[in-house]
């Protein structure tokens, strides 16, 4: 097992996102294949791209709300090389073609597991490190196990975990490190109801809209 996180050349990486290149690939219909259809309402294609870009923020305030007390310093050399949360997330969901679902699906299990990882956070400021909290600790590499975890829950064809460390470019060991400890985290809970997946679509897709409008947001409406 890794006791110590490598740097992810994410973290350093020179960020060449383009509005070309910014959209999602089309959006699956199905949470998951045999399961009733969940009918994925797609952003205005006149809009895609401000749309793509309020989903990234969602996802961005999510992680920073869930990790805004941990002193990241421990577990990254803060420096002007490292790029920020936002940049992160959409070079991984440009790398991996990250369907629409799949990233609503693995932001629901982001809030599906907050509770247990702030508890751990807390936890942690209260006793000694183990090597797992190294990995809880981390929100960037917790977005990325559920993302991980997400696309082989929703997709009937996925990345192996040897293509999804490629993408992040870190040592597969620590993806499988990763994957395990949210799957623990989140209690193996993956299946998602379709009407609860409905009701999550419709408070993020208001949620998102409304940031491509420049209106008022607050993350307890997601909640």
């Amino acid at each position: 097992m890794p006791h110590s996180l490598s740097e992810s050349q994410l973290y350093t990486y020179k960020s060449t996102w383009d509005n070309e290149t910014h959209a999602f690939p089309p959006a699956s219909t199905h949470l998951v294949s045999g399961a009733p259809s969940v009918t994925v309402e797609r952003p205005p294609s006149s809009n895609r791209l401000a749309y793509v870009d309020a989903l990234v923020d969602a996802n961005a305030l999510v992680i920073e709300s869930i990790w805004k007390t941990v002193q990241n310093n421990n577990m990254i050399t803060r420096s002007a090389s490292v790029v920020p949360l936002r940049t992160f997330i959409q070079e991984v969901l440009k790398r991996s073609k990250t369907t629409y679902s799949t990233l609503q699906t693995a932001l629901f299990y982001l809030f599906r597991s907050r509770p247990e990882i702030v508890s751990h956070l807390q936890r942690i400021q209260s006793c000694n490190h183990g090597w797992e909290d190294a990995y809880i600790s981390c929100g960037r590499r917790m977005f990325l196990a559920s993302l991980v975890v997400a696309s082989k829950f929703v997709q009937d064809k996925t990345y192996r975990n040897s293509a999804w460390a490629k993408i992040a470019g870190l040592p597969v060991a620590e993806i499988n490190v990763a994957e395990r400890i949210f799957l623990n985290i989140i209690d193996y809970r993956l299946y998602i109801s379709q009407p609860t997946f409905e009701q999550w679509h419709h408070l993020l897709h208001r949620h998102v809209e409304a940031k491509t409008r420049n209106l008022p947001t607050n993350l307890n409406d997601l909640s």
